[in-house]
């Protein structure tokens, strides 16, 4: 028995097209949503890093390490509350009042903060 319907494959090849483009498209999505605090897009696998406190005897530069831990370059007031009677040192030191000490600025405020007794 011959069929008499005939199909016209051309509308089928383009919904199955379309569909995975849209899940193309969606998988790259669901692996990078831009982060808002930054603008940017988060490295795979890569999670924020917690500030460590360091302590009184260590240099300023591992203390700095330490203190930036995910390695933006500089030592937020958020990063330094990890240090107890750190904040005097940190607003001192912060010459542009940014709130933030670049490596120099930190180095001034370590510098005061070390000097003080427990």
């Amino acid at each position: 028995m011959r069929s008499t319907m005939r199909f016209n494959g051309k509308p089928l090849v383009a919904a199955l097209l379309m569909c995975g483009a849209v899940g193309f498209a969606g998988t790259g999505l669901a692996q990078g949503q831009p982060d808002a605090a930054k603008g940017s897009y988060p490295s795979a696998g890569k999670t924020a890093a917690t500030p460590i406190a360091p302590s009184r005897a260590e240099t300023p530069d591992a203390a700095f390490k330490k203190l930036d831990a995910s390695g933006k370059g500089y030592v937020s007031q958020e990063d330094a509350k990890v240090l107890s009677g750190f904040d005097q040192a940190f607003q001192a030191s912060d010459a542009n009042h940014d709130g933030k000490l670049t490596a120099d600025e930190f180095n001034k405020a370590w510098s005061m903060y070390s000097r003080k007794s427990n």
